[in-house]
């Protein structure tokens, strides 16, 4: 008989090096000043923090941000990831040429 696995909990609130991400309130915190951020960007910045080292590829990041419902191209994930570097820093997340993106601890 196979078991499934528990559903793994996932943390309301992401504080690491000074950036604090809670996902219930949609509200990202940089050295206690509040940053608004969109959905979408959110939504990826957040991602990518619940598994810090972790790298992404586009293909993976569309589908767990966007979902196969709709139609984007993989360059809309390059966008969003400049748009939340210019709002969070640049050292949060890192570009891994030719293979994703991942969020940096260090």
């Amino acid at each position: 008989m196979r078991r499934d696995k528990e559903p793994q909990h996932v943390s309301d609130t992401i504080s690491i090096n000074g950036l604090t991400i809670d996902r219930t309130g949609f509200a990202v915190y940089q050295d206690g000043r509040k940053i608004t951020l969109p959905k979408k960007e959110f939504e990826l910045l957040a991602f990518l923090a619940a598994s810090p080292h972790k790298v992404f590829g586009r293909e993976e990041l569309l589908q767990n941000i966007w979902g196969s419902d709709v139609f984007v191209l993989a360059r809309t994930v390059d966008v969003h990831v400049r748009k939340v570097r210019e709002k969070v820093g640049d050292h949060h997340i890192q570009t891994i040429k030719g293979v994703g993106y991942k969020f940096n601890i260090d």
